[in-house]
């Protein structure tokens, strides 16, 4: 391989990876908040309703990727927002899904207390159906 073939594999290097001291000034911008998350009109009104303005970093990081329909195992302390952020999906889902088949969603959790907790926050308190 000559040197102008290596420049040339170099140049295709995306800046950042290039030379990593470039970008130690430009964090990475959050995406935006629920608006900019293409749910529907009812789940969104909903999230407002209930006092979410903005999402937590966990959400923000993973409704886009469930909404895609990708799987997704995540952490986070409690009170993070993690419960919200796999139902607020999943509830935009149900919403926009045909109701005539059958079994349309199974919601598993480890304790009592958490499916109280799910039952009355999200899926009585958002009744978005």
């Amino acid at each position: 391989m000559n040197s102008g073939d290596y420049n040339d594999e170099i140049d295709a290097i995306p800046a950042s990876l290039a030379d990593p001291e470039s970008n130690i000034n430009n964090k990475k911008k959050k995406s935006g908040g629920f608006q900019s998350m293409n749910l529907i009109y009812p789940v969104y009104k909903a999230i407002l309703n209930k006092g979410f303005n903005v999402p937590t970093p966990i959400q923000r990081k993973t409704i886009p990727l469930i909404l895609e329909g990708r799987d997704v195992i995540a952490s986070s302390k409690t009170g993070s927002g993690k419960t919200a952020a796999f139902m607020i999906p999943l509830l935009n889902r149900l919403k926009a899904h045909s109701t005539i088949v059958g079994t349309r969603a199974l919601i598993l959790l480890p304790t009592r207390e958490l499916a109280l907790q799910v039952n009355n926050s999200f899926l009585q308190e958002f009744n978005v159906f």
